[in-house]
């Protein structure tokens, strides 16, 4: 707030913008995105701009199931309280035979990767899919090798109701 009677002078507007981009910048307020072309000005200010690190990219590849079987790939994810999960199925060739959603409203991320590996299988049953392949990133759902010496689990859907 300026008073009517104290002048401001060039310096001191330059101050109490210097003044206000530091105290800004203290409290992390000010991000890399904030500066977007404007990294010389920053410096001026004694703002030392960091470009975030991502990690480098990882390569995933997708394996077909053996002939005669199919692959079910789920996901489950919690946004605000709000769970929602689905997948695809798949067969031999990679051909997509279904894709499923579903929302589960309030509950955790390990039960919305559960609930949707559930909905996979029980789709699958319901067309006949009957040797089926479950992958999910998820290491909690299903465990890794070498937790329990299985990395894929094969499910027969017959005895599922």
């Amino acid at each position: 707030m300026m008073r009517r009677d104290i002048a401001m002078e060039p310096r001191r507007i330059i101050w109490r913008v210097y003044h206000t981009i530091s105290l800004l910048h203290t409290g992390r307020l000010f991000r890399h995105i904030h500066w977007r072309g404007d990294i010389d000005i920053a410096l001026i200010f004694g703002v030392i701009i960091t470009t975030p690190s991502h990690p480098p990219p990882t390569l995933v590849f997708w394996h077909t199931p053996p002939v005669g079987s199919y692959k079910i790939n789920t996901d489950g994810c919690v946004k605000d309280g709000f769970a929602i999960g689905g997948g695809i199925i798949r067969d031999s060739s990679g051909q997509c035979i279904r894709a499923f959603f579903s929302f589960y409203g309030d509950c955790t991320i390990l039960e919305a990767e559960l609930r949707a590996i559930l909905d996979g299988i029980i789709l699958a049953q319901r067309f006949g899919l009957s040797v089926l392949w479950v992958e999910t990133d998820s290491t909690l759902a299903i465990p890794r090798e070498e937790d329990l010496g299985i990395f894929r689990l094969l499910y027969g859907t017959s005895g599922i109701s």
